[in-house]
C-alpha cells in the first residue's frame, strides 16, 4: 500500500541510513523495491557530535540524531528533485535511564549484556521525514518506544555471543531480528522499533502528510 501512495502522489524516497535493518523492512513491510521506489544514501553525519547530557531526555537525543542524519541527505539533494521525501533513523537502547548506543569494543558489549540480562529495557526509535512537495517543504518528527524483556544470561552465553560479532553494530549490542532473539522472554511495543524503524508509525505519518 505504502508503495502504491509513493507512486500515485509521484515522490522519491531516500533513506539516509546503511542500516540493512531498516532496508529490509521498507521492502519487506513496506513492499519498495530498492532502486526503483527508493534508494540508500547514507548520512555523513557524526552521531557522536551530539552531546546526550544536553537534553532533556533519551526521546529528544535520538529524535534529534534522526533530525540531522535526514537533514544531511535532504540539504544535499533536494534541488535534484520537484517530491522528494528522506527519512533518517536512529534507535538507541535505555536501561534506568542510561542510553546505551553500539558498543566500541567487545569489553563494552559484554557489560551492556550483563546489565540488559534478566531485565526490562526500552528501545526508543526517533524518525525525521522531510518532504519536498515541489515549492513547499515540510519536516516532521516522531518517538517510539518498546519495552524488552531479557532472560538471565549466562557468562558463557554473553562471550559466545559476543564472538559472533553480531553485537557491535547494534544499540545495546544486540539484535533481535537475529541471534539476539534467543535472551528476549517478552516484547511490549512495536517489535520492527526494536529492528531500528517503527513502520506502522512511519506508514501512518507519510499518509497524513503527504
Amino acid at each position: 500500500m505504502l508503495r502504491k501512495h509513493l507512486k500515485e502522489k509521484g515522490f522519491s524516497l531516500i533513506l539516509a541510513s546503511t542500516s540493512p535493518r531498516r532496508r529490509k523492512i521498507l521492502i519487506e513491510n513496506g513492499g519498495l523495491l530498492e532502486g526503483t521506489d527508493f534508494s540508500i544514501i547514507p548520512s555523513t553525519f557524526d552521531e557522536k557530535s551530539l552531546n546526550k547530557s544536553l537534553f532533556s531526555t533519551p526521546n529528544a537525543f535520538v529524535q534529534e540524531n534522526s533530525m540531522q542524519k535526514a537533514k544531511d541527505i535532504y540539504t544535499k539533494h533536494k534541488e535534484q528533485y520537484n517530491k522528494l521525501i528522506v527519512i533518517g533513523s536512529d534507535s538507541i537502547v535505555v536501561h534506568k535511564d542510561k542510553i546505551l548506543e553500539k558498543p566500541i569494543s567487545e569489553q563494552e558489549a559484554k557489560e551492556m549484556l550483563k546489565m540488559l540480562s534478566g531485565n526490562t529495557h526500552k528501545v526508543i526509535s526517533g524518525v525525521s521525514i522531510f518532504i519536498k512537495d515541489n515549492f513547499e517543504e515540510k519536516l516532521f518528527t516522531f518517538d517510539c518506544e518498546t519495552f524488552v524483556t531479557f532472560d538471565t544470561l549466562s557468562e558463557k552465553e554473553i562471550i559466545s555471543y559476543i564472538e559472533t560479532g553480531e553485537p557491535m553494530d547494534k544499540a545495546g549490542s544486540y539484535g533481535i531480528q537475529d541471534l539476539g532473539a534467543q535472551f528476549v522472554t517478552k516484547i511490549e511495543g512495536d517489535f520492527f522499533n526494536v529492528m531500528g524503524l517503527p513502520f506502522q508509525k512511519l506508514y501512518k505519518h507519510l499518509l497524513e502528510h503527504l
